[in-house]
């Protein structure tokens, strides 16, 4: 049984992560185990369905859960792919990352941090974007518009 810490300073999603990984490579969670419904672990444990969510998408990123469309999710027999024997094996080990593209590194310096101010695209969430070309049209037909108006009704 997983359980909330909320007097600790980790993110309750890290701590419900960290006990999920730990079921897993420690066997108490058996391969091909279904996970509990997210809707059904946000009740119990009187989380956000969001933050459940949010640990079982990093699971299933990590490769400790393979999904199918309603079927559920389930834990993934990840030691076929570590090579490690079921039978009086040494303690697994956490499945390998994806090794990933060079370019993933390379395509940081898009995103806006404080410590890149100036991005090539700006994916800052619920804020159009604007480039220069449509703000001096804007600013155009603002003055236009103004311009025409009669303030003195």
């Amino acid at each position: 049984m997983m359980k909330v810490n909320r007097t600790e300073k980790k993110p309750m999603w890290q701590q419900l992560l960290d006990q999920a990984t730990d079921h897993i490579t420690r066997g108490i969670w058996k391969p091909c185990d279904f996970l509990t419904p997210s809707r059904e672990l946000a009740q119990q444990l009187g989380v956000s369905r969001s933050t459940v969510q949010i640990v079982y998408e990093e699971l299933h990123s990590r490769g400790y859960t393979m999904t199918s469309r309603r079927g559920g999710t389930r834990i993934n027999d990840w030691n076929q792919f570590t090579g490690q024997q079921k039978e009086g094996a040494a303690p697994p080990v956490q499945p390998p990352l994806p090794v990933l593209s060079p370019s993933v590194d390379l395509s940081q310096h898009w995103f806006r941090s404080k410590d890149n101010p100036e991005t090539v695209i700006d994916f800052s969430p619920y804020q159009p974007y604007l480039d220069m070309q449509f703000q001096k049209a804007w600013r155009k037909s603002y003055l236009n518009a103004s311009a025409e108006l009669d303030l003195s009704t």
